[in-house]
């Protein structure tokens, strides 16, 4: 009997890791990309647990030192933040609290007793070890589920707030059970014991609710608003486009106009005059020639904002064979692309203001690259993706992702040496 006591002690302690495997999923954001690193800190805590349960057995210094020794493994092996290494922590005690004071309630209430004797040793009872594993299971999936909706970026305010909360709550906690193990039978209140329960696990869920939805709201109408631009930058485009080709039909008719005089009888002051006319005509009309109407347009515009900020504007570009791409997204795309990189340039002594656009059918995809020099600060982010790194915060890049997931393509940014580029692989849609 002994032995199955123990392990199913073993396999609540497992459940336990699988909690706050859980809780951190939804708060440390980095936890996601961790891979098979993010199995060393519940390793160590799973280790200091047992440890601390059936080798040196303490109270409740055992809670600290297995919280220290996670967040410390968590910060070696993710890199994330230090307050949602706390958060997270905070969070799987607050509902392992809550969870460990239900099933106990709920066994003693229903059972009678939640312990037996084994030889001189007291344990609980094996089924109070069955009720708790199968609470402990179904939280670790509620938990799991949850963390695909939960956005929200924990700030250090909610880690105080939830240090406090949990040590009130704790405390509480900690008493009721010296209470009811105490045999104080007279002491021991289901009613304020079932209230401090449901009050926490209230308190945890609409804590974390208020805070998500405060954010996905704010996060909603910043798409909204990044929506409407990108129309209204569409439909600016629509209007030059149409306006371009109207001043491009009268600028052919002036040209040939301007040859017919100078063939005829003119005086060496006019026919020079309407020679020079005639160039700077032709310089017009030697627009950028993408293989996209709409894309020339876009592309026209960016090089007149280049010229007048002193940046050198160089295009290499085919989109000949690529007509899938909706005119909106490549208004998105190379719209917002490239203001990015004329802005950044514009921090730049004239010599460095550098930007760089290709864009080609390669084999099955499409790539378009966005390179421009920028000012570095020292801090440069070895960060791959577009959601990693914050030097394009705020600058349209949830858009351009947005219209290239659309065709499931990949954003990918890289900053070395003063050299930031923006890299857009789209395949081709299967025939």
């Amino acid at each position: 009997m002994e032995i199955m006591i123990r392990f199913l002690d073993l396999c609540n302690t497992l459940l336990e890791g699988l909690m706050l495997y859980a809780c951190a999923e939804i708060i440390c954001k980095e936890n996601r990309q961790a891979g098979m690193r993010r199995c060393i800190p519940y390793i160590g805590i799973f280790l200091v647990s047992y440890l601390t349960t059936w080798v040196v057995p303490l109270d409740t210094s055992k809670i600290i030192i297995e919280m220290i020794v996670w967040c410390l493994l968590m910060k070696v092996t993710t890199g994330d933040k230090w307050r949602n290494f706390i958060t997270a922590f905070l969070i799987y005690f607050y509902i392992f609290a809550a969870v460990s004071f239900f099933e106990m309630t709920t066994c003693h209430l229903v059972l009678g007793t939640n312990t037996m004797v084994i030889g001189e040793q007291i344990f609980l009872s094996w089924w109070d070890y069955v009720f708790a594993a199968i609470i402990k299971i179904l939280v670790s999936v509620g938990l799991l589920v949850y963390r695909k909706n939960f956005q929200y970026e924990i700030q250090i305010k909610d880690t105080v707030l939830i240090g406090a909360v949990t040590l009130i709550f704790y405390m509480i906690c900690f008493s009721i059970s010296v209470g009811f193990f105490a045999g104080n039978k007279e002491w021991y209140d289901v009613t304020s014991a079932t209230g401090t329960m449901l009050f926490s696990l209230c308190f945890l869920l609409l804590l974390l609710f208020y805070k998500n939805n405060i954010y996905l709201k704010e996060q909603n109408q910043e798409a909204n608003r990044q929506a409407k631009e990108a129309q209204m930058r569409y439909q600016y485009y629509l209007e030059k486009e149409k306006q371009e080709e109207k001043v491009r039909s009268i600028y052919h008719d002036m040209k040939n106009h301007l040859l017919i005089l100078e063939s005829g009888q003119m005086s060496d002051e006019a026919r020079q005059m309407a020679e020079r006319l005639r160039k700077e005509l032709s310089d017009y009309e030697s627009y950028i020639q993408s293989g996209n109407r709409f894309l020339d347009i876009i592309l026209g515009d960016k090089a007149q904002k280049a010229k007048d900020g002193q940046i050198e504007f160089s295009t290499f570009i085919d989109f000949s064979e690529i007509t899938f791409i909706d005119p909106l997204d490549i208004s998105t795309i190379f719209g917002n692309g490239i203001d990015n990189a004329l802005e950044a340039c514009e921090k730049l002594p004239p010599e460095k203001r550098i930007v760089v656009v290709k864009g080609c059918k390669k084999e099955k995809f499409v790539l378009i690259f966005i390179e421009n020099n920028y000012a570095e600060n020292g801090d440069v982010s070895k960060r791959k993706t577009i959601k990693e790194d914050t030097y394009m915060h705020g600058f349209g890049i949830p858009n351009i992702e947005k219209a290239v997931q659309k065709y499931e393509g990949e954003c990918k940014i890289m900053k070395k040496n003063g050299r930031f580029t923006l890299t857009i692989i789209i395949p081709f849609p299967a025939a």
